[in-house]
């Protein structure tokens, strides 16, 4: 059976560079919790201030945003505004400003968690996009790393622990899937197999049907059947579970993988349908 690459793994990913997670480009769009506990003093920046987040259009926005970060680059509100600038670049799908806009983000605050997951995100998708490993791979070391530094972010003191909750859960998905992908083009396949299993553990059964989740379902059945040995029944369970969801230009494909590691391990195709039909029931095997 012929190993597939990984940048044709990726096929079945939903979206392009475009597609930012929905979640943090309104959690960032929000405005963090900055608004209403800091008080900006000089009445002519609170009015740039003003004019800069009441812009409708994302590009007049993000256009003001930068004019007001230019006229006052220490400002009190830096943070949020950049916030809104990762947001308003996203909302344009300008992948490469929104990427600069979460760096600069975070070299003031290195630990904002919507700074790190737009940064993973849209360095993993990046590296979708790259045809070789040797392309692939620093990209996903920088997107690995950030996610690390994602899971272990600390609440900040001025967000409500439900806020931060939330975010955490919108976030932590994104983290360990880059984490798993970065394993898995070094050859690492347990750390890909941990780190893609709390992936789909961390989001609803719903969710992982369908765009990136399916895709990571499909990658951590390779995972297994390339590890040494390879596990051919987690293997079987993780593949026929993707193509049960695939679309159909995948579809076939990933079932035809399925059924070769299924007959290799089982010396016949007896008993697959029934396996197609548990696959259907729960995300992890039973």
């Amino acid at each position: 059976m012929k190993k597939v690459a990984l940048a044709s793994l990726l096929a079945i990913a939903t979206s392009s560079l475009c597609a930012a997670p929905f979640a943090l480009a309104q959690a960032a769009a929000g405005g963090g919790q900055q608004q209403s506990q800091i008080t900006i003093k000089d009445p002519a920046e609170y009015n740039d201030y003003s004019n800069a987040i009441s812009q409708s259009s994302p590009a007049a926005k993000s256009s003001a945003i930068e004019a007001f970060l230019t006229k006052y680059p220490n400002s009190v509100v830096k943070g949020e505004m950049l916030e809104q600038l990762m947001a308003a670049y996203q909302a344009q799908n300008n992948m490469d400003k929104t990427v600069d806009a979460a760096n600069r983000l975070l070299q003031t605050d290195p630990n904002n968690l919507r700074a790190l997951a737009i940064s993973v995100y849209i360095k993993k998708a990046q590296a979708a996009q790259k045809s070789t490993p040797a392309d692939q791979q620093p990209l996903l070391d920088e997107a690995a790393a950030n996610a690390q530094k994602g899971l272990a972010a600390t609440k900040p003191a001025n967000m409500p622990d439900a806020d931060f909750q939330k975010l955490k859960s919108a976030t932590e998905p994104i983290f360990y899937s880059a984490i798993a992908m970065d394993d898995q083009l070094k050859k690492d396949y347990p750390g890909a197999e941990d780190n893609f299993k709390k992936e789909l553990q961390a989001v609803p059964p719903a969710q992982t049907q369908t765009g990136p989740t399916l895709n990571d379902t499909y990658l951590l059945g390779q995972a297994y059947a390339q590890q040494t040995p390879p596990d051919l029944k987690n293997a079987v369970w993780f593949l026929t579970r993707a193509a049960a969801y695939a679309p159909p230009a995948a579809k076939d494909q990933i079932e035809k993988a399925a059924e070769y590691y299924y007959n290799k391990y089982h010396g016949g195709m007896d008993g697959f349908d029934q396996v197609k039909t548990l696959v259907t029931q729960s995300v992890l095997p039973p």
